[in-house]
C-alpha cells in the first residue's frame, strides 16, 4: 500500500511539473509568448531584429509595441525581455514631461527618440521558466504603465 501511495505520489507531481513546465514562458523560446499573446486575443508577428534577435510586434488595446529579446546568443537562447511603445508626437512632448514620468511611476522607462517620438520601455529580466501567472501580471501592470503614458503625453 505505502509502493502504491508512493508511486501515485511521485507520478502527480511528474505531472504537475509538466503542467507547470508546459504553461512557463521562456524568453530562450519566444513561441510560449506568442502562444500566451494570442490565446490572450493579442494578435502576433515574430521577426527578427537588426540584430538579428526575436521580435514580437503585437498590438495591445489599440497600441502597436514590441516586445524585443536581449541577451542572446545567435539570435537564440535569449534570457531578457523588453516591452517598448512608440508615439509620434512629432518632438512635441517636452524633455521635463518625459522627466517627470521616470520620477513619478515605477513602470517603464520614459525618453525621445531620434525621431522625435516619445517611447516607453520596461525590461524584464530572467525570463526563464517564468510562470504564465506571473507573465500575465507583468503585462497587465505594463499595459497600465502604458495607458497611463498616453495620458501623460497627451497623446
Amino acid at each position: 500500500m505505502n509502493k502504491l501511495i508512493a508511486s501515485t505520489a511521485t507520478a502527480l507531481f511528474i505531472a504537475s511539473a509538466q503542467i507547470t513546465f508546459a504553461q512557463s514562458i521562456s524568453a530562450s523560446n519566444p513561441d510560449t509568448l506568442i502562444n500566451m499573446l494570442s490565446e490572450s486575443g493579442y494578435p502576433t508577428e515574430l521577426v527578427t531584429d537588426s540584430y538579428g534577435d526575436p521580435q514580437i510586434k503585437t498590438e495591445i488595446d489599440g497600441t502597436k509595441m514590441d516586445i524585443n529579446f536581449y541577451d542572446c546568443t545567435d539570435g537564440r537562447n535569449c534570457r531578457d525581455i523588453q516591452f517598448r511603445a512608440s508615439f509620434d508626437t512629432s518632438g512635441n512632448t517636452s524633455m521635463q514631461t518625459l522627466h517627470d514620468w521616470n520620477r513619478d511611476f515605477f513602470i517603464g522607462k520614459s525618453y525621445q527618440n531620434s525621431q522625435g517620438y516619445a517611447v516607453i520601455e520596461h525590461a524584464v529580466a530572467g525570463v526563464d521558466g517564468m510562470s504564465r501567472y506571473t507573465f500575465e501580471r507583468i503585462l497587465t501592470r505594463w499595459t497600465s504603465a502604458v495607458d497611463g503614458f498616453k495620458e501623460h503625453i497627451g497623446f
